[in-house]
């Protein structure tokens, strides 16, 4: 009788774990920025020096790993069922430094993640905003960088911008916030080439 007693409450214990709250929990899904990964032979660079990116920072509020949103105002929310891999500012680092080398503008584009050696020049970034509005469709996504040219060699600050890039979302969850990210950064990689395009020319032209 004990032992039917014993295995009636085991049964009861176990049926309380299967129908807890924590059995339905959402499975919380990982996203990651990307892009486009370009096979790269560097030749003989236009400017023969050697650029190193600086591992981007993130304003106060956006260092984080969760995917962030925002329905007006001031208030910032996040999602809780999704987070990116790393950090937004993380993992923004790889896309720059490949972005670069494409240029064929450098002798070399180095990660001071993985290569602290020398260099003439320097890029630093920093993330001061990116973040998806839920408030109206078309839930747009707006992605602010500030991006800042050194001369190491001189040490001097050639030139510094703040670029504000506004995407759309195909919908107000974080699928959508994810998807406007990545066509956000993609736009963001452009106008950091031009950038860096522009003030290197003005930069070699000064030299000479």
């Amino acid at each position: 009788m004990k032992r039917r007693h014993y295995t009636i409450i085991l049964c009861i214990l176990l049926l309380q774990t299967l129908i807890s709250p924590a059995a339905f929990a959402k499975k919380t899904k990982l996203y990651l920025l990307n892009g486009s990964w370009e096979k790269i032979i560097i030749p003989a660079s236009d400017t023969g020096k050697t650029l190193l990116i600086s591992t981007p920072t993130a304003a106060p509020g956006f260092d984080t790993t969760v995917l962030m949103y925002s329905k007006g105002g001031y208030e910032l929310s996040y999602y809780t069922d999704a987070k990116w891999v790393d950090t937004p500012a993380r993992m923004l680092l790889p896309l720059i430094v490949h972005r670069l080398e494409t240029t064929r503008l450098f002798k070399a584009v180095l990660s001071d993640a993985i290569s602290p050696i020398f260099a003439e020049l320097r890029l630093d970034t920093e993330i001061l905003r990116l973040q998806h509005y839920r408030k109206t469709y078309p839930y747009p996504l707006r992605f602010v960088l500030r991006a800042q040219l050194l001369d190491l060699t001189e040490r001097t600050v050639i030139a510094t911008q703040v670029f504000k890039i506004k995407t759309n979302a195909p919908s107000d969850n974080a699928e959508g916030g994810m998807f406007a990210a990545k066509d956000a950064v993609a736009l963001m990689l452009n106008e950091l080439e031009n950038f860096i395009r522009a003030h290197i020319k003005v930069n070699t032209h000064e030299q000479e």
